[in-house]
């Protein structure tokens, strides 16, 4: 005769334990999740085809984050660069994505702007001291002659870049007020870093103000006892 089940309590036979079968313990379930035991037991080619396939999924990965963002921001302090295309008085093509790996001032002036006319010598000793650092000087509201005189007379070793309809000062929040010359610093991965308004007041300001985009080299000032900074410019510009 069968043992009366107490009110209350399902007879041992109805227990509802999924680790309990006739009263004998066994082995906790498993939630479907792989185990060391079970990834030994797969074949060796199996085992390299999931490895494979984990290695290509980081890579995706880290490519992903390393690439610059595209342009389009307002130019703020700590956004990606907007980018441009344009030509500098000569007319030979002036692209900003092509300067990338070079911290990058883009210099907002005018010939008849008399503080930018007298940063010019602070600009070219900023050149020559600093061979990664590269200058465009982005023409607002002047005529192309007499930018193009005025750079000419001042022996300027970076070009004056078009901007006929204000598009590249727009993109860069410069205007009438408070006006130019302002300078605005991108770092080498293509951020915009700080900007100045008002001229750089030395070469010790101008030194200053790019050193905060560390370069994206340590300058070698000697090797074997030559003094070789130029060596790293990777191309030259004309004057207009």
């Amino acid at each position: 005769m069968s043992p009366r089940s107490s009110p209350g309590r399902l007879p041992p036979s109805q227990t509802t334990n999924p680790s309990i079968s006739d009263g004998a313990a066994g082995p906790p379930a498993h939630d479907g999740a792989p185990t060391v035991a079970g990834w030994r037991r797969l074949p060796r080619f199996r085992r390299v085809l999931v490895a494979v396939g984990v290695l290509a999924v980081l890579v995706v990965v880290a490519v992903l984050s390393l690439r610059p963002a595209k342009g389009g921001s307002n130019g703020a302090n700590g956004e990606v660069a907007p980018l441009f295309a344009s030509t500098d008085l000569s007319g030979h093509p002036i692209d900003l994505r092509s300067y990338r790996g070079h911290r990058v001032v883009l210099n907002f002036w005018a010939s008849w702007c008399i503080p930018c006319r007298a940063e010019f010598p602070i600009l070219k000793q900023l050149e020559a001291q600093h061979p990664d650092v590269i200058v465009l000087g982005v023409v607002f509201a002047d005529a192309d002659a007499s930018a193009s005189d005025f750079m000419r007379s001042q022996g300027a070793t970076w070009p004056g870049v078009r901007d006929p309809d204000a598009q590249i000062a727009d993109a860069y929040g410069v205007h009438a007020k408070p006006g130019i010359p302002v300078s605005v610093l991108i770092s080498p991965t293509g951020t915009v870093v700080d900007r100045r308004y008002g001229a750089l007041a030395s070469p010790a300001a101008a030194t200053a103000f790019v050193n905060e985009s560390p370069p994206p080299y340590a300058e070698v000032r000697y090797i074997f006892g030559v003094y070789t900074p130029k060596m790293y410019r990777t191309s030259a510009v004309t004057p207009p």
